[in-house]
């Protein structure tokens, strides 16, 4: 029951605006269903079993939509590596190259940290 609740909150973060077709929508539950159960599991085989069980069940469920747009990858959503503007969206990535960027200022941004933290310290212990 855990584990659907947390899809579920995954798709809650999904602003309407954002997400004007259904293709969109059902990638971010394919993304959810992946993130919660995926992300537990170790094997190669085990991983491969999981996507392939989900594809199925997408082509099953929604046979109207574009498969090949449902299948595209990566299928990966994030807060923080698209600016709209406003307050943070859940939206998808275009490529890994856009999740690179991220973690690079993400990195700059932690290291700018501990050496402000690190000099401050340095200060308090003089």
């Amino acid at each position: 029951m855990r584990e659907l609740s947390n899809i579920f909150q995954g798709l809650c973060l999904a602003k309407a605006e954002f997400y004007p077709t259904p293709e969109k929508f059902v990638r971010l539950w394919t993304h959810e269903c992946l993130r919660v159960f995926q992300d537990r599991m170790f094997t190669e085989t085990d991983i491969e079993r999981f996507s392939g069980l989900l594809e199925e069940q997408a082509k099953r469920s929604f046979k109207e939509l574009d498969q090949d747009e449902l299948a595209a990858l990566p299928n990966i959503f994030t807060q923080f590596a698209t600016r709209t503007g406003g307050e943070p969206a859940y939206l998808p990535i275009k490529g890994m190259d856009e999740l690179n960027k991220v973690r690079v200022n993400i990195q700059t941004v932690n290291i700018q940290r501990v050496v402000r933290h690190m000099y401050t310290e340095r200060k308090i212990i003089q």
